[in-house]
């Protein structure tokens, strides 16, 4: 008799897969459904990204000014794409979520109206002082 406790946890502490990228290959009904041919038939899913990856910006070589944040550092030099990891040409280049659009509009349209609110103060205590003398 086996304990339901610990198959929960075991499955619990193995890692989450990620639905994004299926190791697994699309099944099309003709097929059979024996997991020794569904093993062969699978692709890894790094096989189905495409193996040109995009040119950098800069070609190798280029001194990369302004981005030295040492203070008796130098500034760095550019490498060949080739000896940068291939996830720095998968990053976003927009890296700000759209959710986030409606509170920075929020937060600007405040910012606004508490400016226009401190320039109406100070010509309000200018001109009571005007009347004063």
């Amino acid at each position: 008799m086996s304990c339901t406790c610990r198959s929960a946890l075991t499955a619990l502490r193995q890692p989450a897969r990620r639905i994004s990228q299926p190791t697994f290959a699309v099944l099309s009904p003709t097929r059979s459904l024996s997991s020794s041919s569904l093993l062969a038939d699978a692709k890894p899913a790094s096989s189905t990204r495409s193996s040109s990856s995009p040119a950098s910006s800069c070609p190798a070589g280029t001194v990369l000014k302004g981005l030295n944040y040492l203070k008796d550092g130098q500034d760095p030099v550019a490498l060949e794409d080739s000896e940068y990891p291939s996830w720095v040409f998968t990053m976003p280049a927009n890296k700000e979520p759209s959710l986030a659009k409606g509170k920075d509009n929020a937060a600007a349209e405040l910012r606004k109206q508490r400016a226009d609110l401190k320039k109406r103060t100070k010509a309000d205590i200018k001109a009571a002082n005007d009347l004063k003398g």
